[in-house]
């Protein structure tokens, strides 16, 4: 099975280790990231990621979701 480039949309808090556990669990999961974009706004943190993988990016925003730093996640 080859890999598939998915880009994600995030979006979370302004916390400290917010953006290293969203990189942990990416990394965990199988990912790797190839692209990566920050912006930090008023309360939180938006990221773009172009990530690499073979398993499903369903399984991945799911496990994104319960992070409780993420505010929204968006992918495609």
């Amino acid at each position: 099975m080859s890999r598939k480039d998915h880009e994600f949309c995030c979006q979370i808090s302004f916390q400290t280790g917010s953006i290293e556990r969203l990189l942990r669990v990416i990394r965990v999961r199988g990912f790797v990231i190839k692209q990566l974009m920050l912006e930090t706004e008023e309360h939180c943190y938006s990221l773009k990621l172009t990530i690499s993988g073979r398993r499903s990016p369903d399984n991945l925003a799911w496990q994104l979701k319960k992070l409780v730093d993420v505010r929204q996640i968006k992918y495609q």
